[in-house]
């Protein structure tokens, strides 16, 4: 899973940059670069290494993130369809295993 996110807000520091992207992560660049320099979409790694995770519902519901897309985890899961979380959701309503 290779998928580009926008970046929603800039911020420069003394040393960095920092991207805060739509999917609520939060990149990096150097400060060598100027505000135009700076991409207007980057690879979220976070996102991509949160597909395939298992999480867990406080109930013990089990089920395994299977893609990202248009900001949404899709989530399988044992016991029923498949659903779709925001970053946020996945944070406060279930557990990575």
């Amino acid at each position: 899973m290779r998928r580009w996110r926008k970046i929603v807000e800039t911020e420069w520091q003394p040393t960095h940059w920092t991207l805060r992207l739509e999917c609520g992560h939060v990149a990096y660049r150097s400060a060598q670069y100027s505000r135009r320099e700076l991409p207007a979409n980057v690879i979220c790694e976070a996102c991509n290494s949160l597909v395939g995770s298992k999480v867990k519902k406080p109930l013990g519901t089990l089920g395994t993130i299977t893609r990202y897309s248009d900001g949404m985890f899709e989530i399988a899961w044992n016991d029923s369809n498949s659903t779709r979380w925001t970053l946020d959701e996945l944070r406060e309503e279930v557990e990575i295993v």
